[in-house]
């Protein structure tokens, strides 16, 4: 009888440490994929911020033509098209796909919008304006849009 108790004892000893070690093991597994998760955000939102910026400064700075195309029946009507910027708008549209398809930044789109308006609204008045000459008013609208971005990112971050 005491063999039999040793060897059940040492039996559901070995069964007790399992389960527990795969429970240990499940929950760094889970930790590992929110912190990937996290990561990956936080990328693509500094990503997101990072093209923006760039051509934003880009538009102040160089010396490219921006013409508006009028399209009936969109917003204000008014496309900027620019000058050897092909690189950038790609850039923009790649930043803003990555969150598009990620869940959890969902709830970060509406300001993602707010950058990207933002940075229209600075190429339109390029249009009419030589390097250096874009009203601040409207270059402190697209500051401000990246900054709020910003911040709703860290948030969303903080959550994590």
């Amino acid at each position: 009888m005491d063999a039999f108790l040793g060897v059940f004892g040492a039996l559901l000893g070995v069964a007790l440490g399992g389960w527990l070690s795969t429970r240990g093991e499940a929950k760094l597994l889970q930790e590992a994929h929110q912190e990937a998760d996290r990561q990956f955000r936080a990328n693509a939102y500094i990503e997101y911020l990072t093209v923006h910026r760039r051509f934003r400064r880009f538009l102040l700075t160089e010396t490219v033509q921006v013409k508006l195309v009028r399209h009936v029946g969109r917003g204000n009507g008014n496309t900027p098209v620019i000058d050897d910027s092909t690189a950038h708008w790609e850039a923009v549209e790649r930043a803003r796909s990555t969150l598009e398809i990620w869940p959890s930044a969902n709830n970060l789109m509406p300001r993602a919008g707010d950058v990207t308006a933002a940075l229209y609204d600075v190429a339109r008045a390029r249009a009419s304006c030589a390097p250096g000459e874009v009203p601040m008013p409207i270059v402190d609208v697209a500051r401000k849009a990246e900054h709020e971005f910003a911040q709703a990112a860290r948030v969303d971050l903080e959550r994590a």
